[in-house]
């Protein structure tokens, strides 16, 4: 400021105000505010001349004055409201009607349009109303919700038009409502979903940016997405915390591009997926109650749960990525279908074949695992590192662990317990750290007690709450030692066994081994193949072990082997396991598949039984016969010719 406004003022107000108690008082608060020496400050301006005193005399006066100009002019252009908190706005609605002071915020009807940056703090009741957020694609927005309730039957009752990054923002202690009351979108045409192309955005959620979006505070939130999501932001979406209740027809919350999760609150019911995202998730804190539809998780990238408390109560599959990392965190997964599911939208068409970058990667953490299809099922790879596993049965026709390339154990303690029809352990050669199986003579019921102890009775692993009946059991744990003995009670029955190498098996399995067979040479088989392990020893047009695939015709004469291959572990090791309808390891009894396929060029097949036992080479295949077996479907392995 200028001196010169001051030097007009008279001495006798500088004599009242200056020398005033009032302005003495003023003065210490002002020091302890401002952290100033006001005494050098004083003898300063003495010895330099009352002008330059009068700055700071005149400065507080001059406040004063811009106060009473600053609420006449807000009075006369919008109503009065509560007075922001330096550059904030308050929007508050009492009685339906809305108040306003600030700039950058417009009101027409029940819509409040923020066009500026700045942060704006919403409270209040506001009933078929929304708020807009239309503040150009580089203003930044923060829009703080403090015991506001929002609610539309028309459109999404928040909708972030643009800005540059939009933050929603939960005040301490707050409660919040947002509903989006319009009737539920039984569409296909829908922007929640991952195919949707659409030219028109159409604001599908309570809460929709097409902006980056931010969600923070330590507030509550309740949120009911009746038209389709919950929340959703078409861009990043960033979670910081809060605490949420979300009800949704479709997605909960849903991140188009990615979602990252630092903390917060969950309880979400959806008609989907509770988190969906087209890109990448990590989770790294929080807590988690889903009970949902379809996942509990997805991203059609890179699924990452680093820390948290994750409980998927209900779900078709609980947690689904094209990998998953499992570093940290207490999950527990109930799911229909798959626990995990590791998949890629890129699919050569075999449903058995390894897809590149899909993996399920567990480092550490807790899981538990109670689902109706596989456990886990990883069309690419799985491994073990670290960690705590606890897998709970597998449905009918389904694996406790299923994978399509290479089942590794390298640390952790891992307890999967389930039914014997597509078991698949770890690859021996690869893992690192000793495993037990053993295949069951009779099922133990659900709630049997598997307790594992060392020679000297030490107790190493114990469960007593598992939810499924069981036919075999696989333990792996840092403690199993080389050469020592252990027992492993079951129930009321207690064997024992010795750790002689790392696969250890007791009991006849009858099963497959290992992971999917290693591709075979041409000959011996039918078009289309044979799913079962084959002796080494065996010469090229010998029936290989194991359950057949139906498949077409092969091209061999009457009486020779016709064209194909085969699919199965080669001699040597336990053969590694494949999916559907693939048989023993080295001429063991196969396991039946789901359905033959329908026999082209040769007799229409009748549905099969278990693949025939091996043979060591010799018995030619006739080709006339390659059509078996028939029926109506996909791989249900029949007899083999005679």
């Amino acid at each position: 400021m200028k001196k010169g406004i001051y030097g007009k003022m008279k001495k006798d107000y500088f004599r009242e105000n200056y020398l005033s108690e009032e302005y003495r008082k003023e003065k210490k608060k002002m020091k302890k505010k401002m952290k100033v020496n006001y005494n050098k400050l004083a003898a300063l301006a003495l010895g330099l001349g009352l002008s330059t005193v009068m700055v700071a005399c005149g400065s507080t006066a001059n406040a004063a004055q811009n106060k009473t100009v600053s609420n006449n002019t807000q009075a006369t252009s919008q109503k009065s409201a509560e007075k922001s908190t330096g550059s904030e706005t308050k929007i508050t609605v009492e009685n339906g009607e809305i108040k306003t002071n600030g700039n950058g915020v417009s009101v027409e009807g029940k819509t409040i349009t923020i066009s500026d940056a700045g942060n704006y703090r919403l409270s209040g009741n506001l009933e078929d109303g929304q708020v807009v957020i239309a503040a150009g694609d580089t203003h930044k927005v923060n829009l703080t919700l403090d015991n506001f309730s929002i609610s539309n039957k028309e459109t999404a009752p928040i909708y972030g038009k643009t800005s540059g990054d939009f933050t929603l923002t939960l005040a301490e202690n707050s409660k919040n409502s947002v509903e989006d009351l319009r009737e539920a979108n039984t569409t296909e045409d829908s922007n929640s979903n991952s195919s949707n192309n659409k030219t028109e955005d159409i604001p599908d959620a309570a809460i929709y940016s097409k902006s980056d979006l931010i969600l923070s505070g330590s507030g509550s939130l309740e949120v009911k997405g009746n038209y389709e999501d919950g929340i959703h932001g078409k861009d990043s979406l960033t979670i910081e915390g809060g605490n949420y209740t979300v009800e949704a027809t479709k997605h909960g919350i849903n991140g188009k591009d990615n979602m990252t999760i630092n903390d917060g609150s969950f309880t979400i019911t959806a008609g989907q997926d509770g988190f969906n995202t087209n890109g990448d998730m990590t989770v790294s804190k929080g807590s988690y109650s889903l009970s949902v539809s379809d996942d509990g998780m997805h991203a059609d990238g890179k699924l990452v749960v680093n820390e948290g408390n994750v409980n998927i109560e209900n779900s078709n599959e609980g947690l689904e990525g094209a990998s998953i990392d499992i570093n940290g965190g207490t999950i527990t997964v109930k799911s229909q279908d798959d626990g995990l599911n590791a998949a890629s939208d890129n699919s050569s068409g075999n449903e058995f074949a390894e897809q590149e970058g899909v993996y399920i990667n567990i480092n550490g953490g807790t899981l538990r695992v109670n689902a109706g299809g596989d456990g886990l099922d990883s069309n690419g790879d799985l491994s073990i590192s670290g960690g705590t596993l606890i897998v709970d049965g597998a449905g009918h026709g389904n694996g406790p662990l299923d994978y399509n390339g290479t089942g590794t154990i390298t640390g952790g303690t891992v307890l999967v317990a389930g039914n014997n029809e597509m078991f698949q352990t770890f690859d021996g050669n690869s893992s690192t750290q000793a495993f037990m199986v053993d295949y069951l003579s009779n099922n133990q019921n659900a709630g049997s007690t598997i307790k594992i102890t060392d020679s000297k009775g030490k107790e190493i692993f114990d469960v007593s709450d598992l939810q499924n009946s069981y036919g075999v059991v696989l333990f792996s744990s840092p403690e199993l030692s080389n050469n020592q003995s252990y027992k492993l009670s079951l129930g009321d029955t207690t064997e024992e066994f010795t750790v002689s190498s790392i696969a250890n098996t007791i009991g006849n399995g009858n099963a497959m081994g290992g992971g999917m067979g290693h591709v075979g040479p041409q000959g011996g088989a039918p078009n289309g193949g044979f799913n079962g392990g084959q002796n080494g020893g065996d010469p090229q047009g010998g029936p290989p072990s194991g359950g057949f695939n139906g498949g077409q015709n092969g091209s061999g004469p009457q009486g020779g082997p016709p064209s194909g291959r085969f699919q199965g572990g080669m001699n040597g090791d336990q053969g590694r396991q494949g999916g559907r309808g693939r048989g023993s390891q080295n001429g063991g009894q196969g396991m039946p598949g789901d359905r033959g396929q329908s026999g082209m060029n040769g007799h229409q097949g009748g549905h099969g039984s278990r693949g025939q036992e091996g043979q060591n080479g010799g018995q030619e295949m006739p080709g006339e016969m390659g059509g078996f077996p028939g029926g109506d479907g996909n791989n249900f392995p029949g007899n083999p010719p005679r």
